[in-house]
């Protein structure tokens, strides 16, 4: 049974999801999935994001859910986790509905969880025993150790390194090429800068950067 599929997010992060479920139908025959096309509340309806229609506001999701699409939630904007939470909590989408994708190239370990609406990119590893939260996306080449918990709606970017046993809060970003050393709790809507090495825990809303990453300022 073919799954459709309706992408919440734009040109960036959604439209490398729909590129990474391309490469996997085309290399890897998963032929039960397909982008239908894009939820978007800033682009008019009718036009297209990469080359796929985008079929009404999030707020239509719902009414898609009623007609069997599927939804990947791809709206990661970095450093702003409350909006992803107000916008997420708002739709109330059913978990059901929720699609979790794995590119076939990445490594899941023995006994983790991935909850539903979870996105892995290629080329990524987490390790035994971790658990990612609802809508959590892991970008291409991301490492996660063993025994992790990571919140919902949590984005990991690109080359990130979270080490093992880690805690993340809900809607945390790790930016690109950043590294989280083991043992390390981050609160919920917190973000670790591009390059930077985290080694203590920090709170909620708050921006760390550096090597060793600081406190630069306070989100809330």
């Amino acid at each position: 049974m073919i799954k459709k599929i309706l992408i919440l997010g734009g040109e960036g992060n959604g439209g490398a999801v729909a590129g990474c479920i391309k490469d996997m139908n085309k290399r890897f025959g998963y032929q039960d999935l397909k982008v239908s096309g894009f939820l978007n509340d800033k682009v008019e309806i009718g036009s297209e994001i990469n080359g796929y229609p985008v079929m009404g506001k999030t707020e239509d999701v719902h009414k898609f859910g009623k007609e069997n699409y599927y939804f990947i939630f791809a709206v990661c904007p970095i450093a702003k986790g409350q909006v992803r939470i107000n916008l997420f909590d708002r739709l109330c989408i059913p978990e059901e509905r929720l699609l979790t994708i794995v590119h076939p190239s990445s490594f899941i370990g023995e006994g983790t969880v991935l909850s539903p609406g979870v996105v892995v990119m290629p080329n990524c590893f987490i390790s035994i025993y971790t658990k990612i939260g609802v809508g959590t996306y892991i970008n291409a080449g991301a490492s996660i150790g063993h025994h992790s918990k990571i919140g919902r709606l949590c984005f990991c970017s690109r080359s990130s390194v979270i080490g093992s046993y880690i805690s993340i809060g809900d809607a945390s970003d790790v930016s690109l090429n950043a590294t989280v050393i083991e043992k390390v709790k981050i609160g919920t809507c917190s973000v670790v800068g591009a390059g930077a090495m985290l080694r203590n825990d920090i709170g909620d809303y708050e921006i760390h950067v550096g090597i060793p990453a600081k406190l630069l300022k306070k989100l809330k």
